[in-house]
């Protein structure tokens, strides 16, 4: 009897991959970012620049690599999310950016770079997948985003007679302590995942959600599960005079990738 009730513990902690204290789950893969909302800077004295209709900013697509490590309840979740823009636009009127004002009659090109590192330390909530007998599981915890940017606008600027190109850019390091929780719901060889991180601070917030369906078309039973996985992403920073800056942008990321979980 003792060893059923220390069994039935064990079963409970873990989640739906095979070993019940030790789960891993690795996966790379592509994901489209699709950018739109608007950008002040410096915050009430520039322009409202549109990122598509000012700027012409468009999407891209880039790598991207996650992975889990679960012991018992405690898990650590890594991943890696590198996004980089490109737009230029013609305008008809002056533009101004950072304390520049630009030319109007003239393209304006713009670059912006972001590589991003998520790190949570998270709980896999106890018993859930022992009472739904392993259909469902649970995560709650804290995520730490580190975020490494650049970004310019450039655009001839006049100076009583003379024209000239100017290009204004900012760049920096930024750390992000976000709430974070996650969800799956495991059917076999099919499977659900949504994950949330969020944070609001004064008037801003910032917040990302994502949703992903798994398909495994084979494993090796006792070792290691193959998946594949299609989702969709979306993420939110709205900004109220933060660094200088007053922004709402929405950048929406539909992504494939393959993995394995053992």
């Amino acid at each position: 009897m003792k060893e059923k009730i220390i069994s039935a513990v064990l079963f409970g902690m873990g989640t739906s991959i095979a070993v019940p204290l030790i789960n891993v789950d690795v996966n790379i893969g592509l994901i489209n970012h699709q950018p739109s909302g608007y950008v002040e800077y410096p915050a009430d004295s520039g322009n409202k620049l549109d990122l598509k209709d000012r700027l012409g900013i468009k999407g891209s697509t880039k790598p991207m690599a996650r992975a889990k490590a679960e012991v018992a309840v405690i898990g650590v979740y890594a991943q890696y999310m590198p996004m980089a823009f490109r737009g230029d636009k013609t305008t008809t009127t002056t533009l101004t950016y950072g304390g520049t004002t630009f030319d109007a009659n003239q393209t304006i090109k713009s670059d912006l770079k972001l590589d991003r590192y998520d790190v949570a330390l998270y709980l896999n909530v106890p018993f859930v997948g022992f009472v739904t007998g392993g259909v469902l599981d649970l995560e709650v915890g804290l995520n730490g985003r580190f975020m490494n940017y650049e970004g310019s606008v450039t655009g001839k600027v006049t100076a009583g007679s003379i024209t000239a190109e100017q290009t204004e850019s900012a760049k920096g390091s930024l750390f992000i302590p976000m709430l974070y929780g996650g969800a799956s719901i495991n059917l076999g060889k099919v499977s659900v995942h949504a994950e949330v991180r969020g944070i609001k601070y004064k008037n801003s917030t910032y917040y990302d959600l994502t949703g992903e369906l798994r398909i495994s078309p084979f494993s090796l039973p006792g070792f290691a599960k193959f998946y594949a996985g299609l989702g969709y992403r979306t993420e939110r920073v709205f900004l109220k005079e933060e660094f200088d800056t007053n922004a709402d942008i929405q950048i929406n990321s539909p992504f494939v990738n393959v993995g394995v979980s053992f």
